[in-house]
């Protein structure tokens, strides 16, 4: 587990409404990859990245543009590139229900590359409609 205190600023705990389930949880951590809504409505990526304890799931959580965020959902682009665009993305704690408990921000060149989405893993586009072969 990284020393989040020594890389990145705390800061007060967002107050984020999640927005969507984009992956379902592995059965380890809980939620992988959510979406959220400040409270001015602009939208949000979060990663879980890593479990604490037993209650806890670190994330690291981005604003993201709505075109930037269309083009990573149909996997266009890669979804790391989110977060690079962010030049201080947000370390989040979360419980299981997603409430946030602790944050840090930090500058993106600290971050190391496994807390970051896999570089060129993209999300898989949503199935498109079967033609009818008949």
């Amino acid at each position: 587990m990284s020393d989040w205190t020594s890389l990145g600023t705390e800061v007060p705990v967002p107050i984020y409404v999640a927005d969507e389930v984009v992956e379902a949880e592995d059965g380890t951590i809980g939620p992988l990859i959510v979406t959220f809504r400040d409270p001015d409505g602009a939208l949000h990526v979060g990663v879980a990245i890593e479990r604490v304890d037993d209650e806890t799931v670190r994330w690291i959580e981005a604003p993201v543009e709505a075109a930037g965020w269309d083009l990573a959902r149909r996997g266009v682009i890669p979804l790391r590139a989110l977060f690079l665009k962010a030049e201080h993305p947000t370390i989040v704690d979360r419980k299981g229900d997603l409430t946030p408990c602790r944050a840090w921000r930090m500058p993106i060149d600290l971050m190391r590359p496994e807390h970051l989405p896999e570089e060129g893993a993209t999300l898989e586009a949503e199935d498109e409609p079967e033609e009818d072969a008949s």
